[in-house]
């Protein structure tokens, strides 16, 4: 008996439709996993675009605020969307070079080493949640610092295998660190180091948890008003000239702070070998005096911090700390008895990059800051943007800042200083979209920025004029 031949199964039309469906929704589901999400809008950019960056003339790539990288090689012709782990928000992207790069957003660092086709997730130190990244600047492939917007920062050495905490709860030499920061640029010759800017400047070492903060210049520049031996009020002239200058900064943004100073002598006859209360009325009426002052011409006393104030329950601290009060005297002593009025800038830096000579950072009124060398303090600069900055981006000896309703400008060292000049955009008219991100190829006048509502322009001749970037018809 000849054995029968099983056949083999072939279903109906309409079932094998149904298997070719279930085929491709499961491709689908696998690249939704990948990606973030199946991407199923034009291969172009869209959204509110938060960062762009140019390794080579002709490629760049974009980053969405929903989580998305797309890239260009034909200098923006057509684009691709870049295989992402699910990202749900992006905040900056940089490449180091045309092969590496990174992108970070709140609880993400992505990292890629194929031009930005493709990017990998890389671990944090905790929680993703405990990490709202805003920002990302590199050294090279090996060290970079991610800025977290809450004062904290991540800095690694080994291109991202480790990332270490720090920032936020610390303070160098009494300092206190930032509160917030927002943007963050890096030098790559020797020795190394980044910049970080938000409401305050901070010095950050790739290779440490070390950090300096870097002051703004006194806005007041006043000298330290003297007293007489065992006085408390200041001389008229004295009076007069700082009530002037405090009126002059009572309509700017101005932190004040007021320290009181005592000589040795004083020291020897008020307060040693006995109660130092009436040295201590002397520190605490000298500040007075200076407080009301600057009171007297509107200052809010919430604008002004008293350093130093004399610490009145200081025997109940003597048997933990005997050298408390010897430590407190040592700071309190000058050559003459003098108050010193300090005026800072309350800052809110949203942009900086590291000059030849320094930095140049601006903020979010549209004012520029120069830093000179190392350690200088910042000065605010002679010119100004009419809105607030975002972005900066160094093209040959000059600077381009982006910022809100669509502001562009060129930034060049003049005979008065920084000069500030808008850049002309072509058709389609001026720009109104805030632009959040500028970059240019290195060693090249070709550069892209990005902003709100997927506005791309680019530009040719190093900044001066910028065309819009639209979508092909259709699309």
């Amino acid at each position: 008996m000849q054995r029968s031949r099983s056949k083999p199964f072939r279903a109906p039309p309409s079932r094998a439709l149904c298997w070719l469906a279930i085929g491709f929704w499961l491709a689908a589901c696998s690249l939704d996993d990948e990606t973030g999400g199946v991407d199923r809008a034009p291969p172009w950019p869209s959204g509110d675009l938060v960062a762009v960056a140019a390794p080579t003339p002709d490629r760049v790539l974009v980053a969405s605020r929903d989580g998305r990288i797309l890239r260009s090689v034909d200098g923006g012709r057509s684009w691709s969307r870049a295989r992402t782990p699910a990202t749900s928000v992006l905040a900056d992207l940089i490449m180091v070079d045309a092969e590496r790069g990174w992108a970070v957003g709140p609880g993400t660092i992505l990292t890629s080493e194929d031009s930005g086709a493709h990017w990998e997730r890389q671990r944090l130190p905790g929680p993703a949640e405990d990490w709202p990244l805003v920002a990302v600047a590199a050294v090279d492939g090996d060290r970079a610092v991610a800025l977290a917007e809450d004062g904290r920062w991540l800095t690694t050495t080994d291109g991202g295998g480790l990332w270490r905490a720090s920032g936020r709860d610390r303070e160098e030499a009494g300092v206190p660190g930032p509160k917030r920061l927002a943007d963050v640029d890096c030098r790559s010759v020797a020795p190394a180091r980044c910049w970080a800017v938000g409401d305050r400047v901070v010095a950050i070492d790739p290779g440490s948890d070390g950090f300096r903060v870097r002051e703004i210049a006194d806005a007041a520049g006043l000298p330290a008003f003297p007293f007489r031996f065992g006085g408390v009020e200041l001389a008229r002239e004295d009076a007069e000239r700082l009530r002037a200058t405090a009126g002059r900064l009572a309509r700017r943004a101005v932190e004040w702070q007021v320290e009181a100073f005592v000589t040795r002598e004083e020291r020897r006859r008020y307060a040693e070998d006995q109660d130092p209360s009436a040295l201590f009325d002397r520190i605490e009426a000298r500040a007075g005096e200076v407080v009301g002052q600057l009171e007297a011409v509107g200052i809010p006393n919430d604008r002004i911090t008293v350093v130093g104030s004399p610490p009145w329950g200081y025997e109940e601290l003597l048997d933990d700390d005997p050298g408390f009060l010897a430590r407190y005297w040592a700071q309190r002593l000058a050559p003459a008895p003098s108050v010193s009025v300090r005026a800072e800038e309350a800052v809110d830096l949203r942009t900086v990059v590291v000059t030849e000579s320094g930095l140049l950072a601006g903020d979010a009124e549209g004012r520029l800051f120069v830093g000179e060398g190392e350690d200088g303090p910042l000065t605010v600069g002679e010119g100004a943007a009419p809105h607030g900055l975002l972005a900066m981006a160094p093209v040959g000896p000059r600077w381009v800042a982006v910022g809100r309703q669509g502001g562009i400008f060129i930034l060049r060292s003049g005979r008065r200083g920084l000069e500030v000049a808008p850049a002309s955009v072509g058709a389609g008219g001026a720009l109104f979209e805030t632009l959040r991100s500028v970059s240019f190829a290195p060693g090249s006048d070709v550069g892209w920025a990005v902003g709100n509502a997927g506005r791309i322009v680019t530009t040719g001749d190093g900044g001066h004029g910028w065309m819009r970037l639209e979508p092909p018809k259709g699309l």
